[in-house]
């Protein structure tokens, strides 16, 4: 399997989970649906098989094949803090905006 930028679909799936009320307004309301449907495919994408690593796997990571920085060679095919951290984030944002 490639190497993905998981950290940029974790990102960004946190970043379009922000409710419109309070600091969530760095989208047009017209547009909020559109961006949270976005958001719940790469949550989803990002937890089947593919990308989601079985619990006690992994280095105890929750995502494998991640990219830190391609350009530089490094950080490539890799679990990464900071791609676990936006993943859970956006999951936890998800479970807000749907209660």
């Amino acid at each position: 399997m490639e190497p993905q930028m998981l950290v940029d679909a974790a990102f960004l799936a946190h970043a379009f989970c922000v409710p419109r009320n309070g600091c969530g307004t760095h989208y047009p309301a017209t547009k909020s649906k559109e961006y949270l449907a976005v958001a719940e495919t790469q949550l989803r994408s990002l937890s089947s098989p593919a990308y989601r690593a079985n619990l006690g796997e992994n280095g105890n990571f929750i995502l494998k094949h991640s990219v830190g920085h391609m350009p530089n060679r490094t950080e490539v095919d890799v679990p990464l803090t900071y791609a676990d951290y936006y993943y859970v984030e956006a999951l936890t944002r998800m479970k807000k905006l749907l209660q």
